[in-house]
C-alpha cells in the first residue's frame, strides 16, 4: 500500500509491472505483482529517485527555434532612377483620358482604336499631347502607341511635361490630405519603394489614372493610394521582382 495520497497516472507493461508517476514532484514508484519474495507492502519503503526539476528553461528555447522573430520586408534599397520614356507618359495620358486601367492600354493599338473611332476624344488626346511634348506628328492618332511614342520621344527631356505635371499637381492638391504635400509624397515613395525623383513622378502620373472621387481623409489612406499606384507602375515596367503590399504608416 502506498502512503502517497496524491493523484497519479499509470501505465501497465507486458510483464504486468505497474509504474506510478507522481505528477507534482515527478517521483517514480515501482512494484511488481505476483513476486513470491517481495517485501510486504507495509514494511517496504517506497523506492524513490532523486527529484528532477521540470525543464522550464528549455521551453522558451524550443519556442524561439520553431518560431523565428518576424522581420520587416524592405521592398528595395534603391532602384536606379532613369528618365521617364515618352511612350510611358503617352500610355498613361491615354489611360487617364479614356478612364481605363493602364493594363488596358496595349502599345500595339492606336489612339483611334482605343477611343473606338470617336473623333472628338481623339482630338482632345492629341491636343493634350501637344501640350506635353514639343510636337506631335500629323495623324498621330492613327499610329500604334509604340510608334507614336518613339516620334514624341525626339527631344524629350525625360521629365514630366507641362500637361502631365498639371495632372499630378491637381490630383495631389485635390485628393490628398492638406498636410500630405508633394514633398511628403515623394519622401514616402523614396523610403518605401526606393524610387528616385523621376520614377516617383511617373508613379504620381499613374496615380491620376486611379484617382479617388473624394479627398482622402488621412495620410494612411494617401499612402495606400500611392502604394497601389507604385505596384501598377512596377508591373507596367517590371521594375520589381515582387509586388509589395502597402506597408504600415511611417
Amino acid at each position: 500500500m502506498f502512503r502517497s495520497t496524491r493523484r497519479h497516472v499509470f501505465s501497465a507493461t507486458k510483464e504486468n509491472n505497474i509504474f506510478f508517476t507522481n505528477l507534482s514532484n515527478l517521483q517514480l514508484y515501482h512494484c511488481t505483482e505476483d513476486e513470491p519474495d517481495a517485501t510486504p507492502e507495509s514494511d517496504a519503503p517506497a523506492e524513490t529517485t532523486t527529484p528532477t526539476p521540470p525543464p522550464v528553461a528549455a521551453v522558451p528555447a524550443i519556442a524561439a527555434a520553431s518560431t523565428p522573430p518576424p522581420t520587416t520586408a524592405n521592398p528595395s534599397a534603391s532602384i536606379e532612377d532613369v528618365p521617364i520614356r515618352a511612350v510611358d507618359i503617352l500610355a498613361i495620358i491615354v489611360s487617364q483620358k479614356l478612364k481605363k486601367q493602364l493594363s488596358e492600354i496595349p502599345l500595339s493599338k492606336s489612339i483611334k482604336d482605343l477611343s473606338n473611332g470617336k473623333s472628338t476624344l481623339q482630338n482632345q488626346i492629341m491636343g493634350d499631347l501637344q501640350g506635353e511634348f514639343s510636337s506631335a506628328p500629323d495623324k498621330g492618332e492613327e499610329l500604334p502607341l509604340e510608334e507614336l511614342g518613339a516620334a514624341l520621344g525626339s527631344g524629350h527631356s525625360g521629365n514630366l511635361g507641362k500637361y502631365s505635371t498639371g495632372l499630378v499637381l491637381r490630383a495631389i492638391g485635390g485628393k490628398m490630405p492638406g498636410s500630405f504635400n508633394i514633398s511628403s509624397v515623394k519622401a514616402h515613395l523614396s523610403k518605401t519603394w526606393g524610387l528616385g525623383p523621376q520614377h516617383a513622378d511617373a508613379v504620381l502620373l499613374v496615380a491620376t489614372t486611379m484617382e479617388h472621387a473624394k479627398r482622402l481623409g488621412s495620410e494612411t489612406e494617401g499612402k495606400a493610394w500611392l502604394d497601389a499606384a507604385a505596384q501598377v507602375y512596377a508591373a507596367f515596367l517590371s521594375l520589381l521582382a515582387v509586388a509589395v503590399a502597402p506597408l504600415e504608416a511611417d
